[in-house]
């Protein structure tokens, strides 16, 4: 069972938990950067990752990473930067959707490993 709470996202399964969301970016902006708040408090590793597919009509849709973070060092309230963007960092509506996954290990406590939130960072073209 995967629980929100607080504005704090955490799973509260087994196993690793998959979460995801849409992104929605102005078509044409240059991502510059990406920023993750997180609460890791255990020896396992939370996955922070930035991605897009592609906009296949009948086909499959393929996935490409632009973006990726794994927490570690000491446990505690974290931030995780991503100021390079390795694929496709101008934003293109009409071929790519824009995902935000994060994966989180179980937290059998409630407060082991957390996710708090995303900036994404982007400019306009000049």
């Amino acid at each position: 069972m995967n629980v929100k709470i607080d504005t704090q996202l955490y799973n509260l399964g087994n196993d690793y938990a998959y979460f995801t969301a849409p992104v929605y970016f102005p078509n044409g902006v240059l991502i510059t950067n990406v920023t993750w708040y997180f609460y890791d408090g255990g020896a396992a590793q939370i996955s922070f990752n930035l991605g897009r597919y592609n906009q296949t009509i009948g086909g499959v849709p393929s996935y490409q990473s632009m973006t990726f973070f794994l927490t570690q060092g000491a446990p505690g309230y974290g931030i995780g930067y991503a100021n390079t963007i390795y694929t496709g960092a101008t934003v293109d509506n009409t071929q790519w959707t824009y995902i935000l996954t994060v994966s989180l290990p179980p937290s059998t406590t409630h407060t082991d490993y957390r996710f708090q939130c995303a900036i994404i960072e982007y400019e306009f073209p000049t």
